[in-house]
């Protein structure tokens, strides 16, 4: 199965053993064509602390 149907399996039946599928059928694409993971995903890099966008800090 590709990829694509992999996914489309998933969000028909949305059991967690479909996902863990496509996510493996993933890993191996990436893997042969030499791709890696990107290590920092979800991280920020930054030294401000991101209050000047939360909702409380008034007008």
């Amino acid at each position: 199965m590709s990829d694509l149907d992999n996914w489309k399996n998933f969000c028909a039946t949305g059991k967690v053993e479909d996902y863990l599928r496509y996510a493996a059928s993933t890993a191996e694409k990436d893997e042969r064509e030499g791709r890696e993971a990107d290590k920092n995903a979800g991280v920020a890099h930054s030294d401000r602390t991101h209050t000047e966008s939360g909702t409380y800090r008034g007008i």
